[in-house]
C-alpha cells in the first residue's frame, strides 16, 4: 500500500512540475508528461482506494478514506455506463424510429457504446468491494 501510495504522490506531483518546464522550456513533450501524469494519478488514485478497502483490519480512518476513494471511482463508472446507453439508444431510434441528418451509422460508436456500458458497470461494481483481504 505504501509504494502505491508514493506512486500516486510522484504522479500528482509530476503534473505542476510538467507545467512549470513547459512554462520555461515551450516544448511539447512537458505536456505529454503531464498527460501522462494525470492519467497516471487516476490509476493510481482507484488502485490506492483499492488497497485501502483490501486491508484486513481496517482503522476508522482507513474505512472512510476507502469509501472516500471510491466515490469518484463511482461516478465515473455511472457516467460511462449512462453515455454508453444513450449511444445506444441514440442509435436505435435512428435506425427504428426517424433517421436524423446528423446520424452516421458505424460499427466503431456501437462497439464503443458496449465498451462504456461494460467497463463502466465494472468500474461502478468495483468501486466499494473490499475484495481478498490481506
Amino acid at each position: 500500500m505504501l509504494t502505491t501510495a508514493w506512486k500516486l504522490g510522484i504522479s500528482i506531483a509530476s503534473m505542476p512540475l510538467s507545467l512549470l518546464m513547459l512554462r520555461i522550456t515551450h516544448s511539447t513533450f512537458f505536456f505529454l508528461t503531464v498527460l501522462a501524469g494525470f492519467i497516471a494519478s487516476v490509476v493510481y488514485f482507484f488502485d490506492f482506494g483499492s488497497e485501502l478497502r483490501q486491508i484486513s483490519n481496517p482503522t476508522r480512518n482507513e474505512k472512510i478514506l476507502g469509501i472516500l476513494f471510491g466515490v469518484p471511482q463511482a461516478l465515473l463508472g455511472l457516467t460511462g455506463v449512462a453515455f454508453g446507453i444513450s449511444m445506444i439508444l441514440w442509435k436505435l431510434y435512428n435506425v427504428f424510429i426517424v433517421r436524423q441528418p446528423e446520424y452516421t451509422s458505424s460499427f466503431k460508436a456501437t462497439a464503443f457504446a458496449c465498451f462504456l456500458v461494460i467497463g463502466g458497470a465494472a468500474m461502478l461494481a468495483s468501486a466499494f468491494r473490499s475484495g481478498p483481504k490481506e
